[in-house]
Order: C-alpha cells, then structure tokens, then sequence
C-alpha cells in the first residue's frame, strides 16, 4: 500500500524505471486479496502509460470481470429494499443522494465516453443513441456534456 502510494506520487506516464514494474503490478492486480488489486488499480491511475496499459490489459480486464458477479448479486438482492426505503421515508436528504447517484453516474459515463473518445471513438459511436437521449436529460451539466461529446464525434 505504502509503495502504490508513493509511486503514484514520485512516478509519471514518462518515468524510465516504470516498466520494470509491470510484474509485480500485475501480481497484485491478480490478487486474491480485493484490497491489494484495489490498491494497485488506484496507484496505477496516476502513472499508467500506452506500454504499461498494452502489457497490463489483461490483467486489467480480469479484475473487471471478476468483480462483476458480485455486483450483479449484491444488485438484484438490494433493489426491493432500497426501492422500499426511497418510498417510504420522508428524509429528503436521503432521497436526493439516491437520486444525486444516478445523476453523478450518468454525468461521469458521457465524461469517460468524451475522455476515450480520441482513442477508441468507434466504441463510443456504437452508443451516439444513448448519448442523444441525453439531450432530453433534466440535468442541465449532463445535457451540457452530451452536447460537447456530440460535436467533438462530429469533428471527429
């Protein structure tokens, strides 16, 4: 942990000794220990680079595939409850963070999608569909976003 952490403080995308990292990286991206892939996920966020994401894509992909049992589980088993609750409380601050939720997720999806445009801009027009519903959104930051995604395709 300590490592990641000062990694992700001393290392950038142009640093000499990063390659020599990949291994151990990808030991712990392969961990048994959700806590350690976690950690090394995090840290790799800071420093990560075109060779490193080519030699650690797998291991990357791995983890995501891995952890999506699990949510998938958690989700069907909490919906009823969670739909219950949001129906029967009056405490407004608990409502808006259920609903803030489902804002901020679809806000950083048009984000990510504007952000891979310019590296993989086939698979964000597969969802130009979706992100024209967006237009029709009641939040003003999404419908905002959608429509800069929107020209830069078209630029694109």
């Amino acid at each position: 942990g300590i490592g990641y952490l000062a990694t992700s403080q001393c290392f950038h995308d142009g640093t000499d000794v990063l390659m020599l990292t990949t291994n151990m990286i990808g030991k712990d991206l392969n961990s048994s220990s959700m806590n350690e892939a976690g950690i090394a996920m995090s840290g790799l966020s800071c420093f990560i680079n075109s060779d490193l994401a080519r030699d650690l894509a797998n291991d990357i992909m791995t983890l995501f595939g891995a952890s999506t049992s699990l949510e998938l589980r958690l989700g069907k088993k909490l919906i009823e409850q969670l739909t219950n609750l949001i129906h029967s409380t009056s405490a407004m601050s608990l409502l808006y963070e259920c609903i803030n939720t489902v804002i901020a997720v679809k806000y950083l999806g048009v984000l990510v999608m504007s952000k891979i445009l310019y590296t993989h801009s086939k698979s964000v027009q597969v969802h130009s569909d979706l992100i024209m519903r967006c237009l029709g959104d009641k939040d003003e930051s999404i419908r905002l976003r959608a429509l800069d995604l929107l020209s830069e395709m078209v630029r694109k």
